[in-house]
């Protein structure tokens, strides 16, 4: 027992201690709790949290008749499950998360097609060099080493400058953040993989075309 607030000599049993709840949203700082016996401290409305065993959806409509045949004049203002206020307290956060995700989306997909367009219209213009390399005695292999480590090489230090802004961005993010790292490294891998990946691509295929074109074409054309 416990002293209560209304001064020395009033004491409360107490049935139940949580050190750290949250009550409102999932996103306030946690705050310990003390709960009282019901007839101690009685509320105009209450919650009765049950545990069931199979599908809890299930058991709803024996509880509302439970709660009727004990009281037919108590009104009961809302049932459902767990998952389901869980789900509800988190709709906003997920919401916000998925529109996040939806415009990194597009603007991984428009910087993967820019990044494609710029390196294979550079790649492009040095048709004609690779066609000479070619008629000199270079390998298709060596052709299209040369063009992706030359466009590897701007792209990886893009993603370099990237990353080190990326880094130091999410600092300021951590407080909007719920349940995950600022510095998750899924979120750090995964774009730049694709990048590199679409980078590649964009060095590959024109690089591969390059090589089709006849060398004593190159040759007369310079």
């Amino acid at each position: 027992a416990v002293h209560g607030s209304g001064g020395p000599g009033q004491w409360r049993e107490v049935v139940g201690v949580i050190k750290n709840l949250k009550i409102m949203t999932v996103g306030e700082e946690p705050t310990p709790q003390v709960f009282f016996p019901l007839y101690q401290r009685l509320e105009s409305y209450m919650t009765l949290v049950a545990r069931v065993s199979g599908d809890p959806a299930a058991s709803i409509p024996a509880f509302r008749n439970l709660v009727h045949e004990i009281d037919p004049t108590m009104p009961i203002l809302g049932t459902g499950t767990l998952d389901g206020l869980v789900s509800t307290a988190l709709f906003p956060i997920r919401f916000g998360a998925l529109v996040l995700v939806a415009l990194g989306g597009i603007g991984l997909l428009i910087a993967s097609i820019g990044l494609y367009g710029i390196i294979a219209h550079g790649v492009a213009q040095r048709t004609r060099e690779l066609g000479v390399r070619m008629a000199l005695g270079a390998q298709v292999r060596d052709v299209l080493g040369l063009v992706v480590r030359d466009g590897m090489r701007l792209v990886l230090g893009g993603l370099a400058v990237g990353l080190g802004l990326a880094l130091l961005v999410s600092r300021g993010l951590s407080s909007w953040l719920y349940g995950i790292s600022p510095y998750d490294p899924l979120a750090f891998l995964g774009g730049p993989l694709v990048l590199l990946v679409v980078a590649l691509l964009a060095c590959w295929i024109p690089a591969r075309r390059a090589t089709r074109v006849n060398p004593i074409d190159a040759l007369r054309a310079d």
